[in-house]
């Protein structure tokens, strides 16, 4: 088979079902992994799709929707990991605390271990599993629809619960971070969880690789003060880290 017949054949199959896998696609054609990986290699850079850990999928196009959580895990894993160690540091026995969804998030759970007792509520799927066999740890999950490309419950039923809670610090991800230390976020669904939160929250901590700062998306959810604290890594834009210690913000560079 020649190579444009079966790349076309491979995109007729991403189109019905939304994701491929390498190991499947080398049964199929009967060739080889490194083969396959040129032609999704090819095709990503042709805007055709994306590429995935395993496989592809089909490339975002909405603007509106985030991009999925398991290719956002792989982007700047390295600072993720020591932003998320960080945050993890900061818990301490007794605290009542939200963790938001987010690929740094997941990694700051990650680090979360048996030693301190904790309640924490989470509206991310990802977090309640990583969490739920920390026997110290009481955990409630916010219910209501679930995004396929967040991991997190939104809509009603999530907002009213997590209204009728405070919270002593409460640790979410943005997607950006403005020179003026307006904060973003991407997803419309999630925009009352996160209002609903930071307005029931004594602290904010806010994790965001350096990537985030001087960034702006579609969605503004507030801006730094003195209520928050910012982890990010020491590759954030110096001016900016001052506009930010400027409006009493706390900033962590790891």
């Amino acid at each position: 088979m020649l190579k444009e017949e079966r790349q076309k054949q491979i995109l007729s199959m991403l189109k019905a079902k939304g994701q491929v896998l390498i190991e499947d696609l080398c049964k199929i054609f009967n060739v080889s992994t490194m083969t396959i990986r040129r032609d999704l290699d090819e095709l990503e850079n042709l805007g055709q799709l994306v590429r995935s850990h395993g496989g592809a999928l089909l490339p975002n196009n909405d603007i509106l929707i985030e991009i999925p959580f398991f290719l956002r895990l792989d982007r700047n894993k390295d600072k993720k990991i020591q932003i998320g160690a960080a945050a993890a540091g900061l818990l301490t026995n007794g605290q009542k605390i939200f963790i938001g969804s987010g690929s740094t998030t997941h990694y700051m759970v990650q680090k979360i271990d048996n030693s301190k007792k904790l309640l924490v509520v989470t509206d991310a799927l990802n977090v309640a599993m990583e969490l739920s066999n920390r026997s110290s740890i009481s955990l409630l999950m916010a219910g209501g629809d679930i995004g396929t490309n967040t991991l997190s419950a939104t809509g009603v039923f999530a907002e009213n619960m997590l209204r009728q809670f405070r919270f002593e610090r409460s640790f979410i991800g943005v997607t950006g971070i403005d020179s003026e230390g307006q904060l973003y976020v991407g997803s419309v669904a999630q925009l009352a969880n996160y209002q609903t939160v930071m307005n029931n929250s004594e602290h904010i901590i806010i994790l965001a690789d350096s990537d985030k700062i001087c960034h702006k998306d579609f969605i503004s959810i507030g801006t730094l003060s003195d209520r928050c604290t910012l982890i990010t890594d020491k590759a954030a834009h110096q001016s900016a880290v001052n506009t930010y210690k400027s409006l009493c913000a706390q900033v962590v560079l790891v």
